[in-house]
């Protein structure tokens, strides 16, 4: 189905290209747009398909030549209409070489008459012959020689022949870049490539150090990257290959010197070996140093004794059954210079810098003349070993692919008949939309439970927003269509997509209440979080606004429930297709798009500035938004002037809207200007007078607008340049302002971070003159974070492209690193809301080049980490961390005191990802270095004891941590004070310790002090507190305590959500405990459901293989087996078991676990036989990898001592009991749990033996 563009012209009118009439399903509601239809007429005379722009539509129908062969066997042409009319060609092919022109001769129709059609004239100074691709003339243009100069020459003249050429086909052969060795992106001699884009890679300056390639532009038009990006489905490319396929076996049966050369002669070198002579009779060659004699170049590679073990190894070719390899399509960057392409190093660095798939010689010459797709064979490897073996054979392929593009791809009309039943809709879908399904009903309120409409748009209406009647009228029929879940306003950046898109969503709030509307932030990826955070507060998901927990995938799954009800979600600035819908960097699974909510009663908006994510998202359900018409301009022009000049002259007026491309950012900036300054029109026309004319690539991306007129002045730029010079010479402060924002990121900037006045007053004048020219835009929020803007991203754009322009960006950066530093918020969970605003300010900053080796900005780095960790973010702030350890490192004393700070929160956040031995060495490093410099009792040094004391605790190095523990506890306790906070955290530690060693009663004691000791020193809503809370809710677990156990799990939980969210990782931790809590008291119910909540968090969060997700897994197994479900509790174990086996290996700790509880679960399911003998290989494995003495082997072999008991191997059950006690004696409190189950065991075992004993005695007296 082809996508459907909305397009509107200047005269407010619009239309619809893709040929399907438009129909509206108000549900209720009146609106009053109705859309132009395309005419059906099928009449090939018709001029209604080519009545706008003389194009042709894309992909109409597939069509070929009359017949089933284009040329019969005997070489006759079958009679083509005549043809007289310049006017009436529209397609130029374009061959460099008599060889390409062959074979495109020999694959397009010929004329009836065989003769040229038209009398030369004056102007013609090119050669021509012309063909037909069905009933549709193609003029073949012969070039005077190769290169980018004749190509320029041939399309000036090409032109001024033929001046309705739409479409420039560059047909021929070109060098190809190869792939990998393991087949990717492999490029093979034969195979056709298609220019996506060209890039003249030899233009450019040539400075001492480098070579710096000249920007250009080249991207193709709209029609043609619409083609291209349909050429990327699997299904069509299939189909472009298939019919080439069939041309070229047809070329073949008439043609011998296009058969295929065989895969023998595909063969290719390694980029460095060059071709030259390596059998030691050339002087120049065996001299070394690279150098070659121009001999070796027209010789063949085996009479220069070129070695095949220097061949590079590739997956054999896919071959047909007769032998032959189908050629394949490659889309793609083509690199186009004045030289010819010999050299495999050159070729690849060339390749791998500009993301090249091909080389050739004269497509930048062509970009500039006409729409152009370069449409060329490989016939060598752009390297040193080059031969004319392919040359007909690509020619040929390039010449069948040329034409098959243009029969399903470009041409309009229909050749052949297709047969009974065929239906012209295949491609575009039905021409009526009544005619598919219609939205089902909104739910009744007695289906839904009750849901109250949300209302979660950030900002104001725009009082002075205008026109727009018709782009309103268009979508709001699409939001009403029934089959419209997804819409896309697509338009140059400041056109005013966001402004409709607000003006449209306070309209649906009036016209339909019950419509829930949501707005997002797209611009990056943490913005989207903040955006999809606040919606998950409004629908009570997380009760923190300002928390940037991942909430993305639950605000999707609660939107995507039909009982839910109604709702619009706007998108705003979906302008990175990369980070929408993924690339290299990003998976499809994690890309912003994977998180748009899908549901029958919901419709997204998203606006964007790339016509590819509009496509990609909404297909036929684009709305594309021009500048605005003459007379809507100059509306909006009288409505902003103030006062309105009484005497406005039209003329000037029309003047000035014009210069600024009638675009409404614009206009809105130019009338603030005016106001501000109380100058006239005429007085604002003269300044853009007094400017350079530049044709301005939009800073750094490109962006085609196909709606204006070519060649029209891009002056937003200039307007923009203009206005920031007279803000610098009117206000320094609000320079500073512009400067400081140009460094970070342009949405939610927190008015305390920009630059301060001499006064209060000063301030607010500088931002008041901001606000003024709609440079900032007041956001409103009741999260009590204080005053916040928003730039629009295409000004802050612009303003970065200003500073550049004047070398600032490198003075204000150290700026504004500085003011950062001087405003950033106190990492802590006190004032959460107020650093979360700093984080993507923060990180915009420290991506800058200009700050990249200042000590100031691994300063910065460091507090993000900080922020990042009590967000829960522990892979984010480890990454953090070692940035800032790397570079103290080398700069620093081995003992500074912020090395060793930094090796402490590292050590720290290493151990929250568990990577216990990485923070144990980076502990180990801080505490090393503190002992050195710091006395024994120093509250820095017992920190770095009490971090390492926690790591060798999660290693079940339990002994060793309790002596830390201990030692710490009592340390703190004379230098600080009982009640001091520290003090109580190493209390907590200890009894975690004392748990772990087998005596909860001492850990509930303590923990008892330390509850009520923290309680009052830090506040119940301390994180730490809640901490040593959940401790004493596990301790009392473990004692069996189940109902207290259960009200403190709760209260923890309640708290940790208002005060940390949701989704941070100790909330979701709560959850786990309290499910742990619900299985011991049977409620399999409970514990089911809140493990699999824990478990789909943890997954949306941290993915299916994270430890703690596999932890989750593993406890809802548990469940399942502690209440008789052991199918399910088996297949999660498995499925457990295989992810571990695989990440971490058959014989580690974790696995090892696992097994152990499928034994169980085999136990449970009297399944006896089976769980021993995984016992026993538990048991082997601990042995093997663990040793002897580990606390998990002397586990396992309590359970193996139980098994041997009951299969009578009395002696090896003593054995392994005696083992279990010596070890958990030297390791734990002698009256751990287990010693005194396996003296239990011993004692029974011993006296079966003594039964036994007497019993052989009795019988041999």
């Amino acid at each position: 189905m082809l996508p459907r563009v909305v397009h509107f012209h200047r005269d407010g009118s619009h239309e619809n290209r893709a040929g399907r009439p438009n129909s509206r399903h108000n549900n209720g509601n009146s609106y009053g747009t109705n859309f132009s239809q395309a005419s059906s007429t099928s009449s090939r005379t018709s001029s209604s398909r080519t009545s706008e722009t003389g194009q042709w539509p894309l992909a109409q129908h597939y069509f070929h030549s009359r017949t089933t062969s284009f040329n019969t066997p005997d070489g006759l042409w079958h009679s083509l209409p005549t043809f007289d009319d310049r006017q009436d060609v529209k397609i130029a092919i374009i061959c460099a070489l008599p060889k390409e022109a062959d074979e495109v001769f020999a694959v397009f129709d010929k004329p009836g008459d065989d003769k040229r059609q038209f009398t030369k004239t004056a102007r013609d100074r090119i050669a021509y012959t012309i063909c037909f691709v069905g009933e549709h003339p193609v003029v073949v243009v012969h070039m005077p020689g190769a290169g980018k100069v004749n190509a320029a020459g041939v399309a000036a003249y090409l032109s001024s022949s033929f001046r309705n050429i739409q479409l420039a086909l560059l047909v021929g052969i070109c060098g190809g870049v190869p792939g990998g060795s393991d087949g990717s992106e492999d490029v093979r001699l034969g195979d056709v490539v298609m220019s996506q884009s060209i890039v003249q890679y030899d233009s450019g300056k040539q400075y001492p150090e480098a070579f710096e390639r000249k920007p250009s532009t080249t991207s193709a038009s709209l029609d043609l990257r619409t083609a291209l990006n349909q050429l990327e489905t699997e299904y069509h490319r299939e189909l472009l290959q298939k019919r080439l396929y069939d041309l070229l076996s047809d070329l073949q049966t008439r043609r011998s010197k296009v058969a295929y050369p065989g895969t023998e002669f595909d063969r290719l070198f390694e980029p460095a070996y060059l071709h030259k002579h390596w059998n030691n009779t050339c002087n120049t060659c065996n001299s070394g140093a690279g150098r070659v004699c121009s001999a070796a170049h027209g010789l063949s590679c085996p009479r220069l004794g070129c070695e095949d073990e220097h061949l590079v190894p590739r997956p054999a070719p896919i071959l047909s059954s007769d032998g032959k390899r189908v050629p394949s399509i490659h889309v793609g960057t083509m690199g186009s210079g004045d030289r010819v392409m010999k050299s495999g190093t050159h070729r690849d660095a060339i390749a791998e810098k500009e993301g090249i798939i091909a080389f050739e010689m004269e497509g930048a010459g062509l970009i500039d003349h006409f729409p152009c797709l370069v449409i060329k064979g490989v016939a060598d490897y752009a390297d040193s070993h080059k031969n004319d073996v392919w040359h007909h054979y690509a020619s040929a392929t390039a010449a069948c692919c040329a034409r098959a593009f243009l029969e399903r791809f470009w041409t309009a009309q229909a050749t052949e008949y297709h047969g009974h039943g065929y239906d012209p809709w295949s491609f575009l879908g039905s021409p009526d939309p009544m005619m598919g399904s219609h939205r089902s009903e909104a739910p009744s309120s007695e289906g839904l439970a009750h849901q109250s409409t949300i209302w979660c748009v950030p900002l104001r209406r725009k009082i002075s927003f205008a026109g727009r009647t018709n782009e309103l009228a268009a979508l709001e029929a699409m939001y009403t269509n029934p089959d419209c879940s997804s819409i896309s306003l697509l338009g140059l950046g400041g056109v005013g997509k966001s402004n409709l898109a607000l003006e449209f969503a306070y309209s649906l709030r009036e016209k339909s209440p019950d419509v829930s509307i949501f707005w997002v932030q797209a611009s990056d990826a943490m913005n989207f979080d903040n955006g999809y955070a606040e919606i998950g507060r409004q629908l009570e998901i997380s009760s923190m606004a300002e928390l940037q927990s991942d909430l993305k995938q639950l605000v999707r799954q609660r939107l995507s429930q039909e009982s839910f009800g109604r709702w619009l979600l706007i998108i705003d600035n979906v302008d990175d297709f990369g980070l929408f819908f993924g690339d290299e960097g990003i998976t499809r699974s994690k890309s912003l798009n994977s998180f748009v909510p899908r549901s029958s009663y919901g419709c997204t908006l998203i606006t964007t500035r790339d016509r590819k994510v509009a496509l990609n998202f909404s297909r036929n359900h684009t709305i594309e938004i021009p500048c605005l018409d003459k007379e809507g301009a100059l509306t909006l022009l009288e409505t902003l002037l103030e006062p309105l000049p009484s005497g406005l002259d039209r003329t000037l007026a029309c003047s000035l809207v014009e210069r600024l491309n009638c675009l409404p950012l614009a206009i809105v900036q130019a009338t603030a200007y005016i106001n501000l300054n109380r100058i006239d029109v005429s007085d604002y026309v003269s300044l853009l007078d007094d400017k350079e004319e530049t044709v301005f690539e939009l800073l750094d991306e490109d962006f085609q607008d196909e709606v204006r007129a070519p060649g029209a002045k891009n002056s937003i730029i200039s307007t923009w340049r203009i206005t920031f010079e007279n803000i610098a010479r009117r206000s320094p402060l609000a320079q500073e302002c512009l400067t400081m924002i140009a460094c970070i990121d342009s949405k939610n900037i927190p008015e305390r971070l920009l630059p301060e006045g001499a006064s209060r007053k000063h301030t607010i004048d500088a931002i008041g003159l901001l606000t003024g020219y709609s440079f900032l835009t007041r956001r409103h929020s009741d999260s009590g974070s204080g005053t916040t803007y928003d730039m629009h991203n295409l000004v802050h754009l612009a303003c970065r492209s200003w500073l550049q322009e004047k070398s600032a960006l490198k003075t204000w950066a150290p700026r504004a690193l500085n003011r950062m530093l001087e405003t950033f918020p106190k990492p802590d969970h006190t004032n959460r809301s107020a650093w979360s605003l700093y984080l993507p300010h923060a990180s915009r900053l420290l991506h800058s080049v200009h700050i990249a080796d200042m000590e100031n900005c691994f300063e910065l780095t460091f507090l993000v980490g900080q922020c990042l960790f009590l967000e829960g973010k522990y892979r984010d702030a480890a990454i953090n961390f070692k940035i800032v350890v790397e570079h103290r490192e080398k700069t620093l004393e081995p003992f500074h005191h912020n090395l060793l700070q930094a090796y402490t929160e590292l050590s720290i956040a290493l151990e929250r990802c568990s990577q216990l031995e990485k923070s144990l060495d980076y502990g180990q490093k801080a505490l090393r270095g503190y002992t050195e410099t710091l006395p024994p009792s120093h509250p820095t040094v017992l920190t770095a004891f009490s971090n390492i004391a926690s790591v060798k605790r999660r290693q079940h190095r339990w002994k060793e941590a309790l002596e830390f523990d201990q030692a710490v506890m009592e340390a703190r306790r004379t230098v600080l004070g009982a009640n001091h906070p520290d003090t109580l955290s190493s209390m907590a530690n200890l009894a975690a310790s004392y748990k772990s060693m087998g005596s909860p009663e001492k850990a509930e004691e303590l923990l008892q002090c330390v509850v009520e000791g923290q309680r009052s020193a830090l506040g119940e809503d301390d994180p730490v507190f809640l901490s040593s809370l959940a401790r004493l809710a596990s301790t009392s677990r473990y004692l069996g305590r189940l109902a207290l156990a259960e009200e403190l799990a709760l209260d923890v939980l309640n708290k940790r959500k208002r005060v940390l969210g949701a989704h941070h990782p100790d909330t979701i931790r709560s959850m786990a405990n309290l499910g742990s809590t619900w299985r011991q008291q049977k409620r399999w119910e409970d514990a089911e459901r809140i493990e699999k909540e824990v478990l789909a968090l943890r997954i949306g969060i941290l993915g299916e293989e994270d430890p703690h997700t596999l932890t989750a897994m593993g406890n809802l197994a548990a469940t399942y087996r502690s209440s008789g479900k052991y199918a399910l509790a088996e297949k999660w174990d498995k499925d457990t078991l295989k992810i571990k086996e695989r990440i971490f290996g058959p014989n580690d700790h974790s696995t090892l676990t696992t097994m152990s509880s499928i034994a169980s679960t085999y136990r449970k399911s009297n399944r006896r036989a089976e769980a021993d003998a995984l016992s026993k290989e538990v048991l082997k494995r601990c042995r093997q990898s663990m040793g002897e003495l580990h606390p998990q082997t002397l586990g396992c072999m309590a359970e193996v001592a139980y098994i041997s008991k009951r299969e009578g191997k009395l002696y090896l059950a003593a054995s392994l009991a005696k083992e279990v006690i010596k070890g958990r004696e030297r390791l734990q409190d002698p009256q751990h749990k287990q010693v005194r189950e396996m003296r239990h065991l011993l004692s029974s075992v011993n006296r079966q033996r003594n039964r036994l004993r007497g019993k052989r005695e009795h019988s041999a007296g």
